[in-house]
């Protein structure tokens, strides 16, 4: 079965705002890909299709601290439990300590009253006032946060290293959760500057099959 998808261009391109949809779909060879979609709605044709894939990326210059927007989101008919972890990489693409740097998020619009209302499950955070809540550990979650119908909770995230770096990844996962499991249902990772597996290939050796980011 063939995959298909786009790939990211070179890290000297990223046109317009460095945000990228990044779609696949599996299928037999002779089928025309992304086979089924219909109308505009991209989100329900992901939903819809088991065989298609999504992921967000979004690449910002080494120096910006705000890396944009994130959506907690419930795009069913059904109240959702729902998890938000993060995670940050560093430059060789690898798991950064807490001390690495300041993860914080900042609830906006009807995501404010939402945070507040569930308070006792923020333990790994801290609010730093005007809004801002500091990660105290990574990797960490919103641990329980209920989602009405088609909710759409939106938060802004930043990251600062403590020390000059070539580059940074910030991870978002959200999960659902119901009583004996928990599933991924959507994300997003912020690509800052030059990190290795995302703007910088891989050093193959001459045994090694070629291959892409």
């Amino acid at each position: 079965m063939p995959f298909r998808g786009p790939l990211l261009r070179t890290r000297a391109d990223y046109g317009g705002d460095g945000h990228f949809c990044l779609l696949a779909s599996i299928g037999k060879p002779t089928t025309p890909a992304f086979d089924g979609f219909a109308g505009p709605d991209l989100n329900q044709n992901v939903l819809n299709w088991s065989k298609v894939a999504w992921h967000n990326i979004h690449i910002v210059p080494v120096a910006k601290r705000s890396l944009g927007d994130i959506l907690l989101s419930n795009y069913t008919a059904h109240r959702m439990v729902s998890q938000l972890a993060f995670e940050v990489l560093d430059e060789n693409g690898r798991p950064a300590p807490g001390h690495a740097g300041t993860l914080a998020i900042t609830p906006r619009g009807v995501a404010v009253e939402r945070l507040r209302q569930h308070g006792n499950d923020l333990r790994d955070f801290k609010h730093d006032g005007n809004g801002v809540y500091r990660v105290l550990g990574q990797p960490s979650a919103i641990a329980h946060l209920e989602l009405h119908p088609h909710d759409s909770l939106p938060f802004a995230l930043s990251y600062a290293p403590a020390r000059p770096v070539q580059g940074f990844a910030v991870r978002v996962i959200q999960f659902a959760v119901d009583a004996s499991t928990r599933r991924v249902i959507g994300g997003q990772t912020f690509v800052v500057g030059d990190v290795a597996g995302f703007t910088r290939r891989p050093a193959f050796s001459t045994a090694a099959r070629p291959g892409s980011l």
